[in-house]
This record gives C-alpha cells, sequence and structure tokens, in this order.
C-alpha cells in the first residue's frame, strides 16, 4: 500500500483558534500601514520586526541602491519553514491520530511534496540504511529514462529474479497487465494486511477512520461500486473465493462481486 496521502483524504491539519486568526489579521494590517507609511517617508528604507520579547523589536536600514539586500536569507528561509512544518505535522498527527514524515523536494525537479506514513518505518538501522540506498538507484534510474528517451525503455523491473527491461515497442497497443476488478482484489487484502499490522494499541477510536482511510478505504469503496463484469478467469474465481473469505469485512461486498463473476460467465 502507498504511504501517500491522497489530496481528497480525511486526514485536515489542525484548525487554529479565532485568537490565532485575529492576531495574524492585526499583523497584516499593521504591516500594510507600515509599509505605506515608509513610503511616505521618501526615504529608500526598509523595517524589520520581530516579537516584542526581541532585544531589538523594530530595526531600520536603507535599501542599497545598486542592489536589493534580502530581509532573510534563502538557508533561513529553509529552516524557518522545515521548522513551522515540523510543528505542523505535529497538530496533524495530535488531530487525527496519523503520524507523518514530508518529503519535500525543490520545485525545479517537478516532484513536489508528498507525506509518508511514520509507522510504516519499523525495523532496524540496516533495514533502514537499505531502503535509503535502494530509493537512491531506484530516483536515478527515473532520471536516466527522463534523460534518455531514445533508449526506448518503457520500464525497468526489479524482482527477486533480477532487473529486467521492457522495451517500448511503436504502434503496439499496450495491453491491460492486470484485471481491474482482480487489482482491487488485491489493493483490498494489501490494505487489510496493513491494517492488522498496526503495532497492537496504535488504533484508537478516535484514529479508526483515518488509518482506515490510509489503509484498505479505497479499495474497499471501489469493490462496493463495482459495476463491470470481471474480465479473465483469474478475477472471476479471485472474486467467488472473496466473497466466502474471512477478510470480507463489509458483507454488502458480496453483492458487487457476485454479479462481476454472472456478468463475466455470460460472455463465454
Amino acid at each position: 500500500m502507498s504511504n501517500i496521502i491522497p489530496a481528497g483524504g480525511g486526514a485536515m491539519p489542525k484548525v487554529h483558534s479565532s485568537q490565532y486568526r485575529a492576531a495574524w489579521q492585526k499583523c497584516r494590517d499593521l504591516g500594510k500601514q507600515l509599509s505605506k507609511a515608509l513610503a511616505e517617508t521618501g526615504d529608500n528604507e526598509f523595517a524589520f520586526i520581530s516579537p516584542s520579547t526581541a532585544e531589538h523589536p523594530v530595526c531600520f536600514g536603507q535599501i542599497q541602491s545598486d542592489t536589493q539586500m534580502p530581509l532573510e536569507y534563502p538557508l533561513d528561509q529553509v529552516e524557518r519553514l522545515a521548522s513551522r512544518l515540523s510543528f505542523a505535522l505535529d497538530d496533524w498527527g495530535n488531530y487525527t491520530g496519523w503520524k507523518g514524515i514530508a518529503h519535500v523536494y525543490p520545485a525545479s525537479s517537478g516532484r513536489g511534496v508528498w507525506f509518508e506514513n511514520a509507522l510504516a518505518r519499523s525495523g532496524d538501522e540496516n533495514t533502514m540504511q537499505a531502503l535509503g540506498r535502494l530509493r537512491l538507484i531506484t530516483d536515478e534510474a527515473a532520471r536516466l529514462l527522463q534523460s534518455y528517451p531514445e533508449l526506448e525503455i518503457d520500464r525497468i523491473v526489479v524482482n527477486e529474479h533480477g532487473i529486467h527491461t521492457k522495451l517500448r515497442v511503436p504502434g503496439l497497443e499496450k495491453a491491460a497487465e492486470i484485471d481491474p476488478l482482480l487489482g482491487a482484489i488485491q489493493a483490498y487484502f494489501a490494505g487489510v494486511k496493513a491494517m492488522s499490522d498496526l503495532p497492537s494499541g496504535s488504533v484508537t477510536a478516535e484514529n479508526e477512520d483515518a488509518l482506515i482511510e490510509q489503509t484498505y478505504g479505497a479499495p474497499q469503496r471501489a469493490l462496493l461500486e463495482w459495476d463491470r463484469p470481471a474480465i479473465t478467469k483469474e478475477a472471476a474465481i479471485a472474486a467467488l473465493k472473496f466473497i466466502g473469505d474471512e477478510r470480507m469485512i463489509v458483507d454488502s461486498l458480496g453483492e458487487p462481486l457476485r454479479l462481476a463473476v454472472v456478468r463475466f460467465l455470460e460472455t463465454l
């Protein structure tokens, strides 16, 4: 199961109080007034405002005519924003019970920001180092495929049997790799396993809904709304086995699966 939180997920950041929002609105209003007052002086100066507890809460400086000195250097900005993100993750965790890790990449990389389930980061130090090395290798492989399209490699598959490259054949229609119904069933079982593998005591009444959404919630909804026939015999067999499986948490899953098998048989 992917540890990435979907954009439409149920987990939401902690809502700040009305006093907090009012304080920031006051900061914005006074900041605009100060900016206007600086312009009215006719001097080429800037203001630097810190909390009143600072040693020098209000400072003024001259803006150089040949260069614009930043009020905050890039490294300082990164450290400040990273610190705020760290505290925001705690707020998010306190509100939802979900513990996350944020991955932030340069905007120019096109990889954006994504979140990982911290509970999945179990294992000893050697395991984590191995996962880190594997991520570096796969990232480098992805960059090579993007940089050299002339290789005509559609994808690289790595498993216990070795490394396999799948070539892109022009003019050949790409076939479906897996029956969609079979894929949904497999995703559901993987999500149920991920839920059952969570540490004892980590599921509470407050965070259960969020954890279900992060594990088997999406594939379960997909199966409940399934209205298409199975395409392959393998998917039809998997659906029949699923109907009698003890891991079927919601009984109403049986009817759409039964109809998918019946519609498959009608095509034979």
